[in-house]
């Protein structure tokens, strides 16, 4: 085995996005997905040992800071940026956005707190909120994004009106 050091490269478009490197992914189909520190979303290419990088200005993703990369049983990636949620629709090759002008809660989220579960629930979280969620399994590739929205929204209300644990919230 021979450890290989991949730097970025300003003028070339097949190297890494970025020196900095946040989170690293392995898709089921064994593809490797790296975000970056202002570099975006870069793509492993193992057969000719480069990258496809993914930015702001050229894919429309909210933001070249990648926080999280996770998976749905769909193939669609949960990219989690400094500037809101993204679902990449790989077959595609389509992101699909979720800010505060779309109805999302969240303008930022957080390091380290993007989080899809074997049941489809996934979990993020921002500076001005611990954590909300919603069911990824709900959204197949016909569903509308407005209802992620909604059904990320309620479920979000639904936390944050809840009791601290193990105290009763009344509400009047």
């Amino acid at each position: 085995n021979v450890l290989k050091h991949y730097t970025s490269q300003e003028f070339d478009s097949t190297s890494i996005g970025s020196n900095k490197v946040l989170s690293i992914y392995e898709d089921h189909q064994f593809r490797i997905w790296i975000g970056t520190i202002g570099g975006g979303l870069c793509l492993y290419n193992e057969t000719s040992d480069n990258f496809k990088t993914y930015t702001r200005i050229k894919d429309n993703l909210p933001s070249n800071f990648i926080y999280g990369i996770a998976e749905s049983r769909f193939g669609n990636l949960w990219i989690s940026t400094r500037n809101g949620l993204s679902r990449f629709d790989v077959e595609n090759n389509k992101f699909y956005n979720y800010d505060h002008t779309s109805g999302f809660p969240l303008s930022e989220l957080n390091m380290n707190s993007l989080l899809l579960t074997s049941k489809g629930e996934l979990f993020v979280g921002g500076p001005s909120i611990a954590n909300g969620y919603f069911k990824s399994e709900n959204l197949s590739k016909e569903k509308a994004d407005k209802e992620a929205i909604n059904i990320f929204t309620t479920n979000l209300r639904q936390l944050l009106l809840s009791a601290p644990l193990g105290q009763k919230r009344i509400l009047a």
